[in-house]
């Protein structure tokens, strides 16, 4: 960012152009803009912390509670795993400032878990796409579940099991198609 506004000041430099002469003339106040954009990161970083916090709280009454019952390891390790795909999912969110992230980083995240970097268990593929905030939740949520779902009953279940993940984006109706 910094960068970016030295940048911009030469820019103006070299057209002669007061920048907060423009600034003051839109009336910004480029002191309170920053101000305002240092609170808000903030903010969201505090936000993320205390869900975090709320989401391995979450976990721990789970492991408790489910700790001296018989044959729930499979309930403890999927409302486990859930709750991980919950917090990759808000990291994401966080590096993009809750505005939007992309789809193949989403992906990627969910999958984590679930794949072996010594033997790779996903393939992934499709065009650089940018989600909304509730998208990505969404998406990591339910992949998550898929995933879960395949290392008892699908591909996963197997030793050499592999799952391919793609999307296309249908330009004409903007729809995403999910294999």
């Amino acid at each position: 960012m910094a960068e970016e506004n030295i940048s911009l000041r030469l820019l103006l430099a070299q057209d002669a152009i007061d920048a907060q002469s423009l600034l003051t003339a839109a009336g910004i106040d480029a002191k309170e803009r920053e101000a305002a954009d240092k609170l808000q990161k903030v903010i969201l970083e505090e936000l993320h912390h205390r869900i975090k916090n709320t989401i391995a709280t979450v976990g721990a009454i789970v492991s408790q509670s489910l700790s001296n019952l018989e044959g729930v390891e499979h309930a403890q390790h999927a409302i486990e795993g859930r709750l991980l795909a919950l917090g990759r999912a808000h990291d994401l969110l966080l590096q993009a400032r809750w505005s939007s992230a992309d789809l193949a980083t989403v992906v990627r995240g969910a999958t984590e878990a679930f794949n072996n970097p010594d033997e790779p268990k996903f393939s992934i593929s499709g065009p650089g796409i940018r989600m909304t905030s509730g998208a990505v939740i969404a998406i990591a949520m339910t992949l998550n579940e898929l995933c879960t779902n395949t290392t008892k009953f699908g591909a996963l279940s197997a030793p050499q099991g592999r799952l391919d993940i793609s999307w296309t984006l249908d330009q004409p109706t903007q729809r995403l198609h999910l294999t």
